[in-house]
């Protein structure tokens, strides 16, 4: 007797290959988890340029308002507004000078429209610096409130800035509530050491 072979239907001749499950996704690594660690790094240097400019520009601010409030008499409402404004802009001009300068020196040529793009966003927190205490003088040049209030809560919210940010740094870190509470308190004291330079200057 010969045997017969039952062949089944091509598709019984495939292989079936086992698929596994996918890990599910855990939403405590947040975006970072779906960055490359190129992409990642860039992002963190982007962030932390507009970070370091802000701060100086907020230092600079809370020295240029200290130094208002010291004269005997003070200047009105919008001539403030003007030097905080002032401040800002010639404080973004010399950075973009600087770094022109710099950038010359150091690649021999100038630079791309790219390039270009890309300082005037990184600077652009040297002009938002000064928005604050611009817009709190000029809430006071409608005698909304006083000159010297308006200087004084300008002052207030520049340091809150600071400590926001610190706050903000520290979060992630992994330190305990004493570690975060001593890190912002830090932050604040050394915006506090600038306007004790500037009482002991102007003395």
């Amino acid at each position: 007797m010969i045997g017969t072979s039952r062949a089944g239907p091509p598709w019984f001749s495939l292989a079936v290959t086992e698929q596994r499950p996918e890990a599910p996704h855990d939403p405590s690594q947040g975006a970072d988890a779906l960055l490359g660690p190129d992409a990642l790094d860039r992002d963190r240097h982007a962030v932390s340029s507009l970070l370091t400019e802000r701060a100086y520009g907020t230092l600079t601010v809370l020295v240029v308002l200290v130094g208002l409030l010291q004269e005997p008499v003070l200047p009105r409402a919008l001539l403030a507004a003007l030097d905080v404004a002032l401040v800002g802009v010639g404080l973004w001009l010399a950075r973009l000078v600087a770094e022109r300068w710099a950038y010359r020196a150091v690649y021999h040529r100038r630079r791309t429209r790219a390039e270009i793009r890309s300082l005037m966003s990184e600077t652009a927190p040297l002009l938002l610096a000064p928005a604050p205490a611009v817009l709190f003088l000029l809430l006071a040049a409608t005698r909304a409130i006083s000159v010297r209030l308006a200087m004084q809560v300008s002052l207030g919210v520049e340091l809150a800035f600071l400590a926001a940010t610190t706050l903000v740094g520290v979060w992630k870190q992994g330190l305990s509530v004493i570690e975060r509470a001593t890190a912002v308190v830090l932050e604040v004291a050394l915006g506090g050491a600038v306007i004790l330079i500037r009482l002991l200057v102007g003395h």
